[in-house]
Formats: structure tokens, sequence, C-alpha cells
């Protein structure tokens, strides 16, 4: 990425941050608050300067945010009676995030754990729960 030293220690030290809360967190509603501010920092360093790659970061961090949350929302109102939250779903984003800021740090390629970033929100879809169930997605 083509970011100051700045912006990119802005990512990498929240990212960290987030991904060390994210294994602290006890409660569903408090770690999708924590991961929340994933995408947002994102967000202000793209205001900031402008990356291609930072780009896919946010929409990343954001779908993901989003179809987690979702899910877990359908869960609690009621109409989800199938899918739950796979086990194991917050510490691999965490780990996944701390990669995320490795991998900016060291200036190298962020596929990889964007990659599993989304496979963990895939999880959470009704194909992915499935694929989760069978062992074939795993976490």
């Amino acid at each position: 990425m083509k970011l100051s030293d700045a912006s990119k220690k802005a990512l990498i030290d929240e990212f960290g941050y987030i991904a060390h809360r994210l294994r602290k967190e006890s409660e569903i509603p408090n770690k999708l608050y924590v991961y929340s501010a994933a995408y947002g920092v994102a967000y202000r360093v793209l205001n900031m300067e402008f990356d291609p790659e930072l780009v896919l970061i946010h929409n990343i961090l954001r779908n993901t945010y989003t179809q987690i949350n979702s899910t877990f929302g359908s869960i609690i109102a009621g109409p989800e009676k199938v899918i739950t939250i796979p086990e194991g779903l917050f510490s691999f984003l965490a780990q996944s995030l701390q990669d995320l800021a490795d991998m900016i740090s060291k200036g190298e390629d962020t596929t990889i754990p964007l990659g599993k970033i989304a496979i963990a929100a895939y999880a959470t879809t009704g194909n992915g729960y499935y694929l989760y169930q069978k062992g074939i997605l795993k976490l």
C-alpha cells in the first residue's frame, strides 16, 4: 500500500487493538461492537489518503461486520432457527485481523488475511454454515 507511515501505523495499531479486544470480550454484542471499529479506521484513513488496496480492506471489513451482525440479529430476534455463530469465529477473526496488521507492517500482500476474514463472515450465511457443519469450511 502506498500510504504514509502515520496512516500505516494507525491501521496497524488499531487492528492490533481490535484483535486483542476480540479475544478479551466474552459477549457477542461486545465483540461485534469492537469489530465494527476495524472498518471504521480503514474509512478514516481513506478519507485522508486514497489507496486501492485500502478500499478493498475497508469493503471486506465493512461487509463482514454487516453479515455477521445481520445473522446475529436474526438469531436474537428469532427468525433464524438453524444458523448459529460458529464456535471460534471471533478468535479466527482476531487472528486474521492481527495477520492483516502484520502484512501491512511488512508491506506484504494482504490477500490471504482478507480472504480469511471473508470466509469467517461466509460461515454465518446459509451455505457457509452448511459447509462449516460439513467440515469443509474451517475456522
